[in-house]
């Protein structure tokens, strides 16, 4: 792993960096920071093309998939129930998530959109994941993360037929996909990923590789190591080190076409 430097990732303005998440087509990234800002970077132009400063502290930003030119995020924020938020000066409107939990009533929570963008996925902090067809914002299914009791990330792969869940159990929980469907089950629970020498840490960070072959995981807390298992089978395959200067790593991120990842670290820097 090496430090991005400042034009390619780095943040330039020193205000450390919350979480970060490609575009599908590789060209953009959205960034949510220190200072309750979220920026949308061209990564192709090395250029900001949208900045949003009233948005609040977030645990996570992605792309709307429903809006495939990148125009529209799913706000993940820390005190509140995810929304969906355009990017435009005239779109910038939030509509709320729908909760199993009832109005007035729903927790915080992480939201990431199905690979077709018909659905988004919500998992929250009462250790359910839940599915909302995004045409009409309707709740449409209900699912449970064994030994979970805090959803704290959702990771979508590449494909859309896979999806991580970062809890605050001591394995990370896989679900198989499928976002054609037209009932609302579009998840499948699959498989847990541990690893012995993490055992009694707590997962912080999970993603997977663009082909999807693999399961890239990071405890919290700890050294800058990335568990790398087999997808199919959750056999550990081996331990990767990075820079202990990062200070361990809250978020990974697969690009969506090419061998490449970002590492976030708990420092506020990126690593790639």
């Amino acid at each position: 792993d090496e430090e991005e430097e400042d034009g390619e990732g780095g943040d330039k303005g020193g205000v450390a960096i919350l979480s970060v998440h490609w575009s599908l087509d590789g060209r953009k990234i959205v960034a949510a920071k220190a200072d309750g800002s979220v920026e949308v970077w061209d990564a192709l132009e090395e250029d900001v093309s949208a900045v949003m400063t009233n948005v609040g502290l977030c645990s996570s930003v992605t792309f709307d998939a429903s809006r495939p030119n990148g125009s529209t995020l799913v706000v993940s924020p820390s005190a509140r129930p995810p929304f969906v938020r355009g990017t435009g000066v005239r779109g910038q409107k939030e509509r709320e998530l729908p909760s199993s939990h009832g109005d007035g009533s729903a927790p915080p929570g992480l939201a990431v959109s199905s690979k077709n963008g018909k659905y988004i996925f919500v998992g929250d902090a009462k250790g359910k994941v839940s599915v909302v067809k995004r045409e009409d914002m309707t709740l449409v299914q209900l699912c449970d993360v064994p030994n979970a009791t805090l959803v704290k990330r959702l990771e979508l792969c590449r494909n859309g037929k896979h999806l991580l869940a970062v809890t605050n159990a001591p394995t990370l929980f896989g679900f198989d996909v499928d976002d054609s469907v037209e009932t609302g089950n579009a998840l499948t629970p699959r498989i847990e990923y541990a690893s012995p020498s993490a055992s009694r840490l707590q997962w912080g960070a999970a993603a997977y590789p663009w082909d999807g072959e693999f399961v890239y995981g990071a405890t919290s807390g700890a050294a800058h190591e990335i568990h790398v298992w087999e997808r199919e089978t959750g056999e550990l395959k081996c331990v990767l080190e990075g820079p202990a200067e990062s200070k361990g790593i809250i978020q990974l991120a697969g690009h969506p076409v090419r061998d490449l990842g970002i590492a976030l670290g708990v420092n506020g820097n990126l690593y790639g």
